[in-house]
């Protein structure tokens, strides 16, 4: 007899949980959200992380473009035809693979090098009364730029600390490696000391 009375308890807990996990899930299929306990493909974290990503890529908040073929960083070595810098980052969205830190650039026969300045506050004037001046409704115009470009230099000039563009003919937003096609550096720049 005290077999039967376990018997019938253990079958009662039985059929409470199955009343109860049923429950559960018609109440979250009638509201409208997903039980926590259904897996299928569109239930899984990738699925979760592959939605946050496309939603901060499609948010007005980061542009993330495919390809990039400028990067800027400072020097950290020169070594005969090679740099090495520590390049500010290409991946503005924070959940996808970052790219790499340390680039090493390779620098051709082929490659250019120019310096670019900041323009005095004279040449930055003038330069707005002329695109004031001759700039005409519904024509294009060019804003003025506030840099030049003064110098041809090379490679002997760079030094470590310089900060410099690069510029690459092919994608290089996730390159190690990677050939340069120009290279600017950009004397406005000032490193902070070293510590």
């Amino acid at each position: 007899m005290g077999n039967t009375k376990s018997a019938k308890i253990i079958l009662s807990v039985i059929a409470l949980l199955i009343v109860a996990g049923a429950s559960y899930y018609l109440g979250a299929v009638i509201g409208g959200k997903t039980p926590l306990l259904t897996l299928n493909k569109d239930n899984t974290y990738q699925a979760g992380w592959d939605a946050a990503v496309e939603k901060i890529n499609y948010s007005n908040a980061i542009y993330e473009p495919k390809e990039v073929n400028t990067i800027f960083g400072e020097i950290t070595a020169i070594n005969g035809n090679t740099i090495t810098l520590k390049a500010e980052q290409t991946v503005k969205n924070p959940l996808l693979e970052q790219a790499p830190e340390e680039r090493i650039i390779t620098v051709t026969a082929d490659t250019k090098f120019v310096k670019r300045e900041k323009k005095t506050t004279a040449e930055l004037e003038k330069d707005h009364q002329d695109f004031l001046a001759n700039c005409k409704v519904g024509q294009p115009c060019n804003q003025p730029v506030n840099f030049k470009d003064t110098a041809v230099i090379k490679l002997s000039d760079l030094k470590p600390r310089d900060m410099i563009q690069i510029t690459s003919l092919g994608n290089i937003k996730m390159a190690e490696d990677l050939t340069a096609s120009n290279i600017i550096l950009l004397s406005s720049y000032t490193p902070p000391p070293a510590s």
